[in-house]
């Protein structure tokens, strides 16, 4: 996950600076890209799918900036479904998985603390990492 995060974000400063720069020109979507690789790279890293530790530089569990992170999870739902490949008819099998992961990690702290009867004072986040 470490490197996959890495690549992404490498990859989205990189595309910013050159398309701020002008060298993207002849690419007028750079931006939309640079957008949609910072969109992924949120999700898998800060503070959504790779959680480390509670505080510090480290991305914070799912439930301690639950707002943010279920706003991270939307966003990148949307931007799934919207996102046609090939002929446009339906989402493909990696899509779907995508939609099953945010899906069950938006639901799972809130069914957790539900279930098992936990207030805030016990239980404020969970690791996802």
């Amino acid at each position: 996950m470490k490197l996959a995060t890495q690549f992404f974000s490498a990859n989205a400063a990189a595309i910013d600076w050159c398309g701020s720069r002008g060298f993207m020109d002849n690419y007028p979507e750079w931006a939309a890209i640079a957008k949609f690789i910072k969109l992924f790279n949120a999700g898998l890293n800060r503070n959504v799918f790779n959680s480390i530790c509670k505080y510090g530089h480290h991305p914070r569990q799912n439930g301690i900036d639950i707002l943010q992170q279920n706003k991270i999870l939307t966003e990148v739902t949307s931007t799934v479904k919207k996102t046609k490949i090939g002929n446009g008819q339906s989402v493909l099998p990696f899509q779907k998985e995508i939609l099953i992961c945010n899906s069950s990690l938006q639901h799972f702290y809130s069914d957790l603390r539900e279930r098992f009867n936990i207030n805030n004072s016990e239980t404020s986040y969970i690791t996802t990492s």
